[in-house]
């Protein structure tokens, strides 16, 4: 089941290609200054949509809705959890 959320991106201008190649060219970009853009999309906020946040990260941060930060961060601190400083990546099959 879907879970389509309004959300709104900001994204260092040189990723701008990323931005239209995943949503279009047609969508609504507003300066932020000289170096970032933001843009409010709609998204299922799926595994496809984390994966590709996740591979932009440094140049694309989402801000909100709270509901889908919150969820980002969950994300992060499970995968914190498995690949952790202090893990080998085999601890969570064990338990």
């Amino acid at each position: 089941m879907a879970d389509m959320q309004n959300v709104t991106l900001l994204c260092k201008k040189s990723y701008e290609n990323y931005v239209t190649d995943r949503f279009g060219a047609d969508i609504e970009k507003t300066e932020v200054d000289d170096e970032h853009f933001e843009v409010t999309v709609e998204v299922d906020l799926d595994p496809l949509f984390i994966g590709w946040l996740s591979g932009l990260v440094g140049g694309i941060r989402a801000l909100g809705p709270a509901k889908v930060v919150d969820r980002l961060r969950e994300i992060a601190a499970d995968l914190d959890g498995v690949y952790g400083r202090d893990q080998t990546g085999r601890e969570h099959l064990i338990k």
